[in-house]
């Protein structure tokens, strides 16, 4: 575990935060999570407590993941969603999204491995997966009410056969969207207007809300802050060197 703590001189001046291993809590990052799915078993739980449960279809499987293990899913074939609730629908505000995802391949196009999203018309709000620029690369989307799509992309082909921290952020007081990987910011743009926020839309992983995602993908430690935007420091704490945090390793 990470927890943050003052950098001194001799002359006893704070200069600037670091993080150091600790065994005890104080790392805050469970304050305004309000939903974590850590995918230990097939009953796919929400580890807040909050009670988003997903449901399986197409018989997604565990395996090893960053921490503990992961859900396993088949390309066309298998995915996890949950009905929207208050506790995964960002009311048109801040919000901040993670995700730990190994990706077989990528695919020419768009992909979207954890959503919120019916993906029909005005019922898109957010998506964590790829998008094809000049080449593939992972992607953080929003979509405001009149349904226009901003995406703040990685500017490099993205990474297959490996796990990707992926995190996503939204400050509904500026409209600034940033996508970082692998504890680093990444990607950036500015959302005009108001965020998109569908009561149809269910939660969704590998799959958009209407289609399978067309990759074999690994996804694990997924989670939603609602109201809250994760600071850089929060982003380092999470990456964790690669090495993930647990839901109780946030506390």
């Amino acid at each position: 575990m990470l927890i943050k703590k003052p950098f001194k001189k001799g002359n006893g001046r704070i200069v600037a935060p670091y993080y150091k291993a600790a065994g005890g809590g104080g790392l805050g990052l469970q304050t305004s999570c309000t939903g974590f799915w850590e995918f230990e078993t097939t009953s796919w739980l929400d580890s807040t407590g909050n009670g988003t449960t997903l449901t399986g279809t197409g018989a997604p499987t565990t395996t090893t993941g960053i921490v503990g293990n992961a859900a396993s899913l088949v390309a066309s074939t298998s995915y996890l969603q949950a009905a929207n609730n208050a506790n995964i629908n960002s009311g048109g505000g801040s919000f901040s999204i993670q995700l730990w995802l190994n990706t077989a391949s990528i695919a020419v196009g768009d992909d979207f491995f954890f959503s919120k999203s019916l993906a029909t018309f005005g019922n898109i709000e957010w998506g964590l997966g790829t998008h094809f620029t000049t080449t593939n690369v992972f992607s953080f989307r929003c979509s405001d009410t009149s349904t226009t799509f901003f995406m703040a992309n990685d500017t490099v082909v993205g990474t297959t056969g490996s796990f990707v921290h992926l995190i996503g952020t939204f400050d509904s007081s500026t409209g600034a969207m940033i996508l970082y990987k692998n504890g680093s910011q990444v990607g950036t743009t500015t959302l005009t207007g108001t965020l998109n926020s569908s009561a149809s839309a269910p939660l969704n992983f590998g799959n958009n809300g209407s289609t399978i995602s067309s990759q074999n993908s690994k996804v694990d430690q997924a989670g939603f802050w609602k109201g809250r935007v994760l600071s850089a420091g929060d982003v380092t704490a999470l990456y964790n060197s690669g090495s993930g945090l647990s839901y109780a390793a946030m506390l």
